[in-house]
């Protein structure tokens, strides 16, 4: 009898080994997965970043080296268009670095120093900012009477403001205005929304439209970008206890939304 009994341990003790091994080759299987994704996700993220850095690259040095050689010999108009696309290129550069800092730098459910602003100064520079860049485009802006003070991050809301600007400046036709509204939302919030009526979206695509990296088709298609604009919108908004949202509007065009705490000192 404990002959038997022994070798009934032992199979046990065999059979749970086995088990435990076959859990951990599975368990190495899914860590080795995890890393070829990891890998893969990296190697495109660089491909993806390489491009987009290299093409404004390119054109700054093209016109910079055109200018350096040939200044003396180009007309003024040929002068004046190399120096705006130094500029254009170069303000684009730094949005994309600027994108690329404040996504590595605000963590997932990392929250922010706030202080008390006022939106309507972040909402003009970033208009100015827009129609220098493109000096024909119409930008509306609507603001109720008074607009509460808000609380938020003076950086993180600028970059916001003109990251919604510029999408719909370039998605839209250029006969099309840029709208933004400004209103209190309730007793606690303040809400922006920058609307557009150019390519729109899909429904498909709302819930996706804040990943990073995503592109739709249709913004595939429209213009360059690395779809990283409104993933950083995000992100900012819910380090500083605020939101964002898009709708697609059934006559044409976008509705970004967010919307941003109102300020209340201790008095109130």
């Amino acid at each position: 009898m404990d002959v038997l009994a022994r070798q009934a341990a032992d199979l046990m003790e065999r059979a749970q080994a086995e088990q435990a091994l076959r859990e951990n080759e599975e368990c190495l299987r899914e860590e080795r997965d995890k890393l070829e994704r990891s890998l893969s996700v990296k190697d495109e993220f660089l491909g993806l970043v390489s491009h987009e850095l290299r093409t404004p690259i390119t054109t700054i040095l093209g016109n910079a080296l055109l200018l350096q050689r040939r200044a003396d010999k180009l007309p003024d108009d040929s002068k004046k268009q190399a120096l705006g696309d130094v500029v254009s290129e170069a303000e684009r550069l730094q949005r994309i670095i600027e994108n690329l800092l404040l996504l590595s730098r605000v963590g997932v459910d990392e929250h922010v120093d706030a202080e008390p602003l006022r939106l309507r100064p972040i909402i003009s520079k970033a208009v100015e900012n827009l129609q220098r860049r493109n000096p024909r485009r119409v930008v509306e802006v609507t603001c109720d009477s008074e607009v509460p003070i808000v609380r938020g991050q003076p950086e993180f809301l600028s970059l916001v403001v003109d990251n919604l600007v510029t999408n719909a400046d370039k998605y839209s036709p250029i006969e099309a205005p840029i709208q933004i509204l400004v209103h209190p939302n309730g007793s606690d919030d303040v809400e922006v929304c920058v609307r557009d009526y150019g390519i729109g979206l899909e429904e498909s695509d709302i819930e996706q439209v804040f990943t990073p990296f995503f592109r739709s088709t249709r913004a595939k298609s429209q213009a360059k970008g690395l779809g990283l604009g409104l993933a950083v919108c995000k992100r900012v908004l819910d380090a500083q206890d605020g939101s964002i949202r898009a709708i697609a509007r059934p006559d044409g065009g976008s509705d970004f939304i967010f919307s941003v705490k109102r300020y209340k000192d201790d008095a109130e």
